[in-house]
C-alpha cells in the first residue's frame, strides 16, 4: 500500500512538473512567435526598419580669443520594427575641434522604443557595461516616411548633465 502511495507522489510531481515545462514553453511560443505575427498584421503604419544616418556641424567664433571651434556630429541607427515595437543599435560619433586639438567620442548603444501616430519614442542604454550615458528621442515621421525629425534629450557623458539636441533630422538610407 506504501509503494502505491509513493508512486502517486511521483506520478503526481512528474506531471505537475511536465505540465510547468509545457506551459512555458506555450507561453515562449506566444511571446516569441505568436505576438509579433499578429501585431505585424494589426500594424497599419510606416516601417521604420533599416538604417537612418544624420550628419550635423556647427562653427563657434570667438572674437576676443581669437579662436574657433566646430562641433561635428554624426549618428546612425539601426532598426528592427515589429508592429509598434522597435529595437536596434544606435551609434553616436563627435569630434570637437579648437584650433589644433581635437576632441573625440564615440559610443554604442542598445535602443527599443515604439511608434504610435507617427510619433517614434525611442530610449538608448550603452551596449557596453563600461561606459556610461542614456537618452530618449522623440521624433515624427515626416516627408512621406524618409525623415524624422525631432529632439534627443540625453545625459551627457562627460559633464554628467541633461542635455537636449533639438531640431535632429534623421535621413532614411537611400539603400534601405
Amino acid at each position: 500500500m506504501e509503494n502505491n502511495i509513493s508512486i502517486d507522489i511521483w506520478i503526481g510531481v512528474l506531471s505537475g512538473v511536465l505540465t510547468s515545462v509545457f506551459l512555458a514553453l506555450v507561453y515562449l511560443a506566444k511571446e516569441k512567435w505568436f505576438d509579433p505575427w499578429l501585431e505585424n498584421r494589426l500594424y497599419k503604419g510606416v516601417i521604420l526598419e533599416g538604417t537612418w544616418v544624420s550628419h550635423g556641424s556647427s562653427k563657434h567664433e570667438c572674437p576676443a580669443c581669437k579662436d574657433s571651434s566646430k562641433h561635428e556630429l554624426d549618428f546612425q541607427l539601426d532598426l528592427r520594427q515589429s508592429g509598434y515595437k522597435i529595437k536596434g543599435i544606435f551609434c553616436a560619433t563627435s569630434c570637437l575641434s579648437r584650433g589644433k586639438e581635437k576632441d573625440n567620442y564615440s559610443n554604442i548603444y542598445n535602443v527599443s522604443g515604439h511608434i504610435q501616430d507617427n510619433y517614434v519614442t525611442l530610449e538608448y542604454n550603452p551596449l557596453s557595461r563600461k561606459r556610461t550615458g542614456q537618452g530618449v528621442f522623440l521624433m515624427e515621421v515626416k516627408n512621406g516616411g524618409k525623415n524624422l525629425m525631432g529632439d534627443i534629450t540625453f545625459l551627457s557623458e562627460d559633464k554628467m548633465e541633461i542635455a537636449t539636441l533639438p531640431e535632429v533630422v534623421l535621413f532614411r538610407n537611400s539603400s534601405d
